[in-house]
């Protein structure tokens, strides 16, 4: 990814039984402020702690760290901040692999895939209980706002010379989502 000055980008990486070779999600955001790679890393924390995230996964996962990388890359500071959020989410985890695919609402799309979905809410052909797909997408709208309020709005970075995109919304997908390599040795 391209990081360009004023921008960063996020990594928040989670541990447990429910994710035994480990799971990040990755997305970019904007650094108005600007605000050090370690304000950015606490205000991320924030928000995750703040909309309830928790509630997007399942208490054999918790989060272990939010590492943050300022714009420009090669110059950019690094701040990795220990943030322990164990989930919520009661009964038994599903397979590693089986995740809440969250796609990012853009003009050109992303998505990232939160681990530690409670199998219980899986229902036939991998669709996710209407009640909890409801619960998890007001949890979802509610990291966005809080990102937004704490001055670390979320962007889509790219690989090539575009600007990054702001997220419009996050939307939670109705079938789950898999990751073939959370699952490997």
């Amino acid at each position: 990814m391209i990081i360009p000055a004023g921008f960063y980008q996020a990594n928040i990486v989670f541990v447990g039984a429910g994710v035994p070779t480990g799971a990040a999600i990755t997305f970019g955001g904007e650094n108005p402020g600007p605000l050090t790679a370690e304000q950015v890393a606490d205000e991320i924390s924030t928000s995750w702690d703040t909309s309830g995230m928790v509630g997007m996964y399942d208490q054999e996962v918790s989060t272990d760290r939010i590492q943050v990388k300022l714009g420009p890359n090669a110059t950019g500071a690094f701040f990795d901040l220990q943030a322990t959020y164990q989930g919520d989410m009661t009964g038994e985890t599903g397979a590693p692999q089986v995740a809440t695919l969250v796609s990012k609402q853009t003009q050109l799309g992303g998505r990232f895939f939160i681990p530690g979905l409670t199998e219980s809410f899986v229902l036939i052909g991998g669709l996710i209980d209407g009640t909890e797909l409801a619960a998890m997408q007001t949890i979802v709208d509610a990291f966005l706002t809080a990102l937004v309020t704490n001055g670390v709005p979320m962007y889509l970075l790219h690989n090539d010379s575009t600007a990054p995109t702001e997220v419009d919304s996050l939307e939670v997908q109705s079938r789950v989502g898999t990751q073939r390599k959370r699952n490997r040795r």
